[in-house]
């Protein structure tokens, strides 16, 4: 269907999942620098996702964190799961 003919927008989940110091991509990697990044992406792309309602952009490293974010997972209509780096298995 063509966005223009929504009626409601689509709720989607945007978590980033990363381990700080993780050996890939690199080490060095600013985990909270590279979210930034994308983030910064999506709003200048934010036309293109004019039908499309973010309702989290958490960074997650820890299956933890998930706990906090389970009524705006539950509530989204899809999840985007950005994979930032290694040692994330257990998310």
């Amino acid at each position: 269907m063509s966005p223009g003919c929504r009626r409601s927008k689509v709720k989607v989940a945007k978590i980033y999942l990363g381990t700080p110091r993780a050996h890939w991509p690199t080490p060095n990697m600013d985990i909270e620098a590279e979210r930034h990044r994308y983030e910064a992406e999506f709003a200048r792309m934010g036309k293109e996702f004019a039908d499309i309602e973010f309702v989290t952009n958490q960074l997650v490293t820890k299956p933890e964190e998930l706990v906090a974010l389970r009524e705006k997972i539950e509530a989204a209509d899809g999840i985007l799961v950005i994979h930032l780096s290694m040692h994330v298995g257990g998310v």
